[in-house]
């Protein structure tokens, strides 16, 4: 039986053939399809299929960049009103003095920047690029605030020991930026992707590293081809039998 798949007219097929001849049809449909397969995996190559994947992630990034801005901007309104509350906790609470009120904001903002920098490694090891940029601005508010609350009144032992950690933390937290943004970077050249966890790290990108969305893509396909021509460079074909080589026509 001679026919071109493509032409074939789906409603008349029942009509025009017999049983044995649509069992042939079928198994030349299957055949076609597989066909297709291998000439896509030969143009674009089975290791890279997540560029395919991740072509259907960038429509949603827009949308992800702008809810972690929005988060920022909750955050701050969060931290805000933690400032008023002990503010207005300062001036009507009789039981509480203003250096005792000192002493526990100096143990909370301490226990937040020791917590804070603990869950930064804990979102980056969980690939949550997005998770780690709120808890690093976090800790940001925390020391801004810190030092921004410092008078020139005289401070008791504990208050200065709190400050000195309060600081030292700060230190150690304070280059979490730039590593943070390392690691999606990183992510971006990785071979096994996650399309949600590519849209993370793309978002994190544009919203923590002040990247338009542009920039962005630019650096998502400039990692990409990076890695496909170290995999030319590096590839041997010598070590491929003839058997191999037929595999890939």
């Amino acid at each position: 039986m001679n026919m071109e798949i493509e032409k074939l007219d789906i409603d008349s097929i029942f009509v025009k053939y017999t049983i044995n001849e649509i069992r042939d049809i079928e198994e030349k449909i299957k055949l076609d399809m597989e066909r297709k397969k291998e000439e896509l995996r030969s143009m674009v190559g089975e290791r890279y299929r997540d560029l395919i994947e991740a072509a259907d992630a960038i429509f949603e990034m827009k949308t992800c960049a702008k809810g972690v801005e929005q988060f920022v901007h909750l955050l701050n309104d969060k931290c805000g009103k933690i400032d008023r509350t002990l503010l207005t906790q300062s001036t009507s609470s009789n039981t509480i003095s203003d250096k005792q009120l000192s002493k526990l904001t100096l143990v909370l903002s301490v226990k937040i920047l020791t917590e804070t920098r603990r869950r930064c490694w804990m979102y980056l090891e969980e690939n949550n690029f997005a998770a780690a940029a709120r808890q690093y601005l976090l800790a940001q508010h925390m020391a801004s605030s810190l030092s921004s609350s410092t008078t020139d009144e005289p401070l008791d032992s504990d208050s200065q020991k709190a400050i000195v950690a309060a600081t030292r933390l700060w230190n150690q937290t304070r280059h979490m930026k730039a590593t943070i943004l390392d690691k999606c970077r990183l992510y971006l050249k990785s071979i096994d992707t996650n399309v949600q966890v590519l849209a993370n790290a793309l978002s994190t990108l544009i919203s923590f590293g002040n990247k338009s969305v542009e920039q962005a893509l630019n650096e998502f396909l400039t990692a990409k081809l990076d890695i496909i021509k170290e995999s030319y460079e590096n590839a041997d074909l010598s070590k491929y039998s003839l058997s191999d080589m037929d595999h890939f026509k």
